[in-house]
C-alpha cells in the first residue's frame, strides 16, 4: 500500500491503517483517551502504545502484511464480530485469562484490544488468528476456552493435546501450534479461513478429521451469520468450501445450488 511505504513517522502509519479498516466498520486507536473511555478499559489491562519507541521499519513491514490479509476478509465477517475499535495496547497482562492472549475482546463496547508486540512480531499475521479466537468464543458451544467436547469428539482416539504432533499434521492439525490446546487448534483453523482459504491451502485440510473440523467451525459461523441477518439462506460458507474460490469472495459470490 502506497501510504504506508510513503508513511515518514509510525503515527502515520496507524493512521493509514484506521483510514483503511474504516471500510470495514471499525478504527484502530493508539492514542490517549478520554474518562470515559478510561472507565470502559478497566479489567482490559489496556496500556497506551508510545509509538515514538517503536521501529519505523518495521511497523512499515507489520502494517503493509496486516492491510493485505484484511483485504482478503469479506467486511460481514467483523459485523458478526460486533468489532467496532480496536485498540492497540502495551501489551494485555489479563491475569485472569486461562491461556496467553494476543488480543482480547469487550463485547459490550465492541472493542478489541490488541497487543503492539503481537502485531509487530508475527508481521501482522496473528490479527486472524486473534480474529479466530474471538469468533469462536462468539459462534462455539463448549464449556470454557480449553473444552469443546464437539469438536474434541472429532480428534482420533488417542490424540492429546500439547504432546508432539507432528505427525497428525495436515491431518488433525493445520500446524504445530495448533496442537497445543484445543483453543489453539480452532484459532489456526480460523487463521486458514479468514486470510483466505484458497485451492492450494485446502490441500493441506483434505482428510477427516481435519475437514471435519473445517466445516463445523464453518457450520457455526453460518448460524451465527444468520441469528444476526447477515447470511441469506443462499448463502453459506459450508457450501463455500467446496468450491475452491476465495473466501473474499465469500459474501458476494452466488451461492444457490
Amino acid at each position: 500500500m502506497r501510504a504506508i511505504q510513503e508513511a515518514t513517522s509510525v503515527e502515520n502509519i496507524f493512521a493509514v491503517i484506521d483510514h483503511f479498516t474504516g471500510k470495514y466498520g471499525f478504527s484502530v486507536d493508539t492514542g490517549k483517551q478520554s474518562l470515559l473511555e478510561s472507565i470502559r478499559d478497566i479489567g482490559s489491562s489496556y496500556k497506551p502504545v508510545d509509538l515514538t519507541s517503536v521501529d519505523l521499519e518495521q511497523a512499515r513491514k507489520a502494517a503493509t502484511n496486516f492491510v493485505a490479509i484484511l483485504s482478503l476478509m469479506p467486511h460481514e465477517l467483523f459485523a458478526a464480530l460486533g468489532l467496532k475499535k480496536m485498540k492497540i495496547s502495551n501489551g494485555l497482562g489479563l491475569a485472569t485469562a486461562e491461556v496467553d492472549a494476543g488480543a482480547s475482546m469487550n463485547p459490550i463496547t465492541g472493542t478489541m484490544y490488541y497487543d503492539i508486540h503481537a502485531l509487530l512480531d508475527t508481521n501482522g499475521s496473528s490479527f486472524p488468528h486473534e480474529l479466530g479466537h474471538e469468533l469462536d468464543e462468539k459462534s462455539g458451544s463448549y464449556h470454557s476456552i480449553l473444552s469443546d467436547p464437539e469438536f474434541e469428539r472429532l480428534n482420533p482416539k488417542g490424540f492429546r493435546y500439547g504432546v508432539d504432533n507432528d505427525t497428525t499434521i495436515g491431518k488433525v492439525i493445520t500446524e504445530e501450534y495448533g496442537g497445543t490446546d484445543v483453543a489453539e487448534d480452532k484459532a489456526t483453523i480460523y487463521e486458514r479461513m479468514l486470510a483466505g482459504l484458497d485451492a492450494e491451502s485446502l490441500d493441506t485440510v483434505d482428510e477427516p478429521p481435519l475437514t471435519q473440523k473445517v466445516y463445523l467451525l464453518a457450520a457455526r459461523l453460518d448460524a451465527k451469520m444468520r441469528r444476526k441477518g447477515i447470511l441469506s439462506k443462499e448463502q453459506s460458507f459450508v457450501r463455500y468450501l467446496t468450491k475452491l474460490g476465495h473466501y473474499s469472495n465469500f459474501i458476494t459470490n452466488d451461492f444457490s445450488e
